[in-house]
């Protein structure tokens, strides 16, 4: 009789153990559906060789020099990308340093308020062509210093980097 006991136990047994594995087969079937169709993922594409052309850095000057005139600080910091713009211009009334976009807008919008622009146009490029990684502008500023009334005259130069495909401001640095 002891022997029929232990018999019985041990079919118990396994069965406590089949319903655990079936249990646990489950489980991975049904809780874990990534494991067994995974989801299709997207790689980004690499851009092969896109370089954006010394064509669009001239568009990008124009466009600054454009929104420069209308005092635009919103079209200005457009061109700022995901690094940060050093910029160092007289009307500011601040020492030069690094900006992220949105502290673009707000210094030129403080520039434009304290200053009227009288002319801004662009008068030199240089190394806009072939595979260049930059691209500078001199600009002539004649402004108004609202504060002390004087007309001033200085130079901008401006430096473009190309992020991606396209060019975005670098620089924006003015002397006498």
């Amino acid at each position: 009789m002891n022997s029929t006991y232990k018999r019985k136990g041990s079919y118990c047994r396994t069965g406590i153990h089949l319903a655990a594995l079936i249990v646990l087969v489950f489980s991975l079937v049904v809780l874990s559906p990534v494991r067994l169709y995974p989801q299709k993922v997207r790689l980004k594409e690499k851009p092969h060789n896109v370089v954006p052309s010394p064509r669009e850095a001239m568009a990008v000057f124009r466009g600054i020099e454009k929104a420069w005139l209308k005092e635009d600080a919103a079209a200005i910091s457009k061109y700022a990308g995901g690094s940060k713009v050093f910029i160092d211009v007289r009307g500011i009334r601040r020492r030069g340093g690094y900006y992220s976009k949105s502290q673009v807008f707000y210094l030129m919008k403080k520039l434009f308020a304290s200053t009227r622009q009288v002319r801004f146009s662009f008068v030199r490029y240089s190394s806009t062509k072939g595979q260049s990684t930059r691209a500078f502008g001199i600009a002539k500023r004649i402004f108004k210093d609202s504060y002390r009334g004087a007309i001033v005259q200085d130079k901008v130069y401006v430096t473009l980097k190309r992020e991606g495909r396209r060019w975005v401001l670098a620089e924006i640095k003015s002397t006498r």
